[in-house]
């Protein structure tokens, strides 16, 4: 996932949270942090991440 692609979906989830109840909300902008974090690293971190633990 490219920069602008995880950006874009992190603002919309805040958009969603905004309206959702207390619950949800709080996983929503879990999910938005996740999409956050994911900005500016390596596409292929996860591959590196999952490799390293074996």
């Amino acid at each position: 996932m490219d920069d602008e692609f995880c950006r874009e979906r992190a603002r919309t989830v805040r958009e969603l949270a905004e309206q959702a109840d207390p619950f949800i909300k709080v996983r929503l902008l879990q999910l938005a942090a996740n999409y956050e974090r994911r900005v500016g690293q390596p596409e292929n971190q996860l591959e590196i991440t999952l490799t390293s633990r074996h």
